[in-house]
């Protein structure tokens, strides 16, 4: 930047706010006009000079000129001088942010207009005082829906929230899931969001796995009375093709057994011409009834991963709730021969952690309630029938253990969702309606 001349008295007409201001909205300027109409300007305005009959750009001073403006002034102080496109940028947003005059979405469209001019993470990093981290993840954030953003920040999510989002790679269900920050389902609808994707990733996989080999799709009607999963095994579909498969189907082919493939009920069904076995047509009711355990499946694991999740990531503190929970229990917490390895599997610690250093003998010593914690989820997530909702038919049964688990889980900060709630008090519409 270079000053070419200082508190020049400007006509108020000439000049106007600079158009890539970060700052969209200057607020209320009424108790501003106020003082300067008894004070006057003290700070003067700074201005890219340029042709008088253009008039001049105001890079810092956008509230005083609007001030101004309304207290009827015809002349401003003003500072004269020439700056790149660049200095422009870099000088409004700087001197926005030491007022606090910027909300983060307007940061993030400064620090994108700098990145635009040249700048890096690093060089903003260093002339804003953040680190480079806040930066990229301020950038981020404009890729989320506008609209959505601003209705968003009525629900005041912390910025840990937003960087949740970033871990949702499509825009779509990322926008999504931004409709739920800052309320009890927003952890779910990540969740959500994150399965979908990996889902839909999957079965581009399945398909292109067909596609090369050349098996045909077959319409699960076709296939009814002779129906057969490839080697005896269900598939996942929703799930992306494992090498043992991929080389069984392979080798399928070139024995040239495969007749076709079919998707029933998210698995994969692999017909080999041979190998058909006959088998009953099921009933309408009994294909509604596979439906359901289907999708109640999908929403008991989904619950499982978000309450593994709160365990892995739990802090500490709340000892006193942890142990009654333990004793309440009245699990065998202790009498696993095996009880150390499957917490260090839980928890993530390394296999030299596990007795006598590292981070299992640090919790030991200073969080014991973290790693009874972990034995409690063993204890309540190892079998499925603790966290099962639902029975052979899909209908609603009561869980008093899972309930237990949840009470124990909510005390220590877990923040349950609308799909949770409903799926544990049964009014899920994935249930089926008593008769």
């Amino acid at each position: 930047m270079k000053m070419i001349r200082r508190d020049s008295e400007l006509p108020i007409e000439l000049l106007k706010p600079h158009p890539k201001n970060p700052r969209k909205d200057v607020g209320d300027v009424t108790e501003l006009a106020e003082s300067i109409k008894a004070n006057g300007i003290f700070q003067p305005l700074t201005v890219l000079s340029g042709d008088c009959i253009d008039g001049y750009t105001v890079v810092i001073g956008h509230r005083r000129l609007a001030a101004a403006k309304l207290a009827g002034l015809k002349k401003v102080p003003c500072n004269v001088a020439e700056m790149t496109e660049q200095e422009q940028i870099s000088t409004m947003l700087l001197e926005n942010m030491q007022r606090n005059d910027l909300t983060v979405y307007e940061q993030a469209q400064g620090f994108q207009m700098m990145l635009d001019l040249g700048e890096t993470e690093q060089s903003i990093a260093e002339k804003t005082g953040l680190s480079k981290a806040t930066v990229r993840h301020r950038v981020k954030l404009l890729e989320l829906d506008r609209e959505e953003f601003e209705k968003s920040q009525e629900r005041q999510p912390t910025m840990a929230d937003y960087i949740e989002l970033e871990k949702i790679s499509d825009p779509k269900e990322r926008n999504k899931a931004l409709k739920s920050i800052g309320t009890d389902n927003f952890k779910w609808s990540v969740q959500n969001a994150k399965r979908t994707i990996k889902e839909r990733e999957a079965h581009k996989e399945w398909d292109r796995l067909f596609k090369e080999l050349g098996i045909k799709k077959v319409e699960p009607k076709l296939v009814d009375k002779k129906e057969e999963l490839f080697e005896d095994r269900y598939v996942s579909y929703d799930d992306a093709p494992a090498k043992k498969d991929i080389s069984s189907i392979k080798k399928a082919v070139k024995e040239g057994s495969v007749s076709g493939f079919t998707v029933r009920y998210s698995s994969v069904h692999v017909l080999c011409g041979d190998k058909v076995k006959r088998r009953k047509v099921k009933s309408a009711e009994e294909k509604a009834a596979d439906e359901r355990l289907r999708q109640i499946k999908k929403l008991e694991a989904q619950a499982k991963e978000l309450r593994e999740g709160f365990v892995r990531n739990y802090t500490g503190g709340h000892e006193d709730i942890v142990i009654r929970a333990a004793i309440e229990a009245r699990a065998s917490l202790y009498t696993w021969s095996d009880r150390d390895k499957k917490l260090k599997d839980y928890l993530g610690i390394k296999e030299n952690e596990v007795k006598g250093s590292g981070r299992y003998a640090y919790l030991m010593k200073r969080h014991p309630e973290i790693v009874l914690l972990g034995y409690l989820a063993l204890h309540y997530e190892s079998e499925s029938y603790r966290i099962k909702l639902a029975d052979g038919n899909g209908s609603y049964t009561k869980n008093p253990t899972l309930e237990a688990w949840y009470e124990v889980l909510t005390k220590l900060g877990y923040r349950i969702s609308e799909e949770e709630t409903r799926l544990l008090d049964g009014t899920h519409e994935c249930f089926k309606e008593e008769t």
